[in-house]
């Protein structure tokens, strides 16, 4: 079982929207995530300032995140204009209008799980050095107890939660179809077990 799956739930979490709201003042920066990075999603477990469509999914594929940059480098990354680097897909830049990206890896039990990634909807450097001593600590050790805290059962649906939060959010007419769609385009595809 995944470390990912036992953090990324649906609850609210104070302490760790707190942080977030903190580093993105001390950046400046339009918005920032918490994100958790498992095969297929990268999961925004906590978020300020990010598009409707990605509020209410709390995803996007592996593939189209930042987060995965991150954990793969396992240090901190900077990217000051989205367009311009390879790393990053169109649909950030394109889709998202996110334009400069700073990702900070989050570490829980000597593994690197997620990013703390803060971002501009214009190109430039965002500086990791201003971000507040200790805060990173302190959403580490928000995520590692979360890990303690929540049902095992929840590895289960992690995969379909994003787009089936999408559809009901649609159904209820709480988001517009653009944004749906926009966000849909973001997600992989959902694997649907078969019927016997």
């Amino acid at each position: 079982m995944s470390v990912a799956a036992f953090i990324v739930d649906d609850s609210f979490d104070a302490v760790l929207e707190a942080a977030i709201c903190e580093a993105a003042t001390a950046l400046d920066a339009v918005g920032a995530a918490v994100v958790i990075v498992d095969d297929l999603h990268e999961h925004f477990v906590a978020t300020v300032g990010v598009d409707p469509g990605l509020e209410i999914s709390r995803a996007v594929s592996r593939e189209i995140g930042c987060g995965r940059i991150v954990v793969a480098a396992g240090g901190v990354v900077v990217i000051a204009d989205t367009l311009l680097d390879s790393r990053v897909r169109p649909e950030v830049g394109e889709l998202l209008g996110i334009r400069a990206i700073v990702g900070v890896p989050l570490v829980v039990d000597g593994v690197v799980i997620g990013a703390l990634i803060l971002f501009d909807r214009q190109p430039r450097q965002l500086d990791p050095a201003a971000l507040p001593a200790g805060l990173i600590h302190v959403i580490e050790a928000r995520l590692t107890a979360r890990r303690t805290t929540v049902d095992v059962t929840i590895e289960a649906v992690v995969a379909q939660r994003p787009a089936l939060r999408l559809v009901q959010a649609m159904q209820a007419g709480a988001v517009p179809v653009d944004v749906f769609k926009r966000a849909l385009q973001l997600l992989p595809p959902v694997r649907v077990p078969e019927l016997r």
